[in-house]
């Protein structure tokens, strides 16, 4: 991945698995004047998987998650909230983990960001992880193991949304997700609030994706190693990256 000069960046070596010889880094990157976390998943080695509840009731937190997933005896590597969802802990969109549907694709109008279209689907499946618009997920035919939906579309096959601007003065605290030319799913947090515009062009030109998805804004945090996030809201979905 090429940066520019003007980015910074400090890496954290999170993980050498028994003999497994896959590496992931945790980065911070400086990007017209704003600061991204950034956490480039290797497949070889991790996999992303999508959570919402634990014996029957939600998990809420990154905290609780990291502290469930260590009493499973899991590696909890970085971890985000996901798509967004409704009063309730309920998913606005699809959901599905461990190859479960929790919540279907929801193809309806309405306001918000989630509806503003293209939205779209980040998903894995035996073809490895992708991103596709929404309208275009129930042509996928193989099986899904994780799915969420959310929106809109940073990213489609390299174009920014047609409803962005670059002086839109929307800015929030954001994170997303994108896919890279190897397929490898990269998970953005914003330090700064940042519009929708500078957001896909931080996927587009500096990570070089293809397809990025937003996730949510505003009420966004991050989980790393020893970390102790402070959210505002509980959380419904959350993605969090866990050691093979």
């Amino acid at each position: 991945m090429r940066f520019s000069r003007q980015v910074w960046t400090f890496c954290f070596i999170l993980l050498f698995c028994g003999g497994n010889q896959g590496r992931s880094e945790l980065k911070q990157v400086d990007f017209r004047g704003c600061t991204f976390t950034i956490y480039e998943v290797d497949p070889e080695s991790e996999s992303i998987r999508l959570f919402h509840k634990h014996e029957g009731e939600h998990i809420a937190e990154l905290t609780n998650l990291a502290r469930i997933l260590e009493e499973q005896g899991d590696s909890l590597l970085f971890s985000m909230n996901a798509g967004i969802y409704e009063p309730g802990y309920i998913p606005t969109g699809l959901h599905i983990q461990k190859g479960v549907k929790i919540s279907p694709l929801n193809l309806a109008d309405g306001k918000g960001n989630f509806f503003l279209k293209p939205n779209g689907v980040f998903f894995r499946s035996a073809q490895g992880y992708q991103i596709l618009d929404a309208s275009e997920f129930p042509l996928k035919q193989e099986d899904i193991m994780m799915a969420t939906q959310s929106g809109p579309l940073l990213l489609s096959k390299g174009k920014i949304h047609p409803k962005f601007t670059p002086d839109s003065r929307s800015k929030k605290i954001r994170n997303a997700v994108g896919v890279d030319s190897n397929g490898n799913p990269i998970l953005v947090f914003t330090h700064d609030p940042v519009n929708f515009y500078t957001l896909s062009l931080f996927f587009r030109d500096q990570l070089e994706c293809q397809d990025a998805l937003y996730l949510d804004g505003s009420i966004s945090q991050i989980w790393t190693p020893g970390s102790r996030p402070r959210q505002k809201e509980d959380f419904a979905g959350m993605l969090g990256v866990v050691a093979e």
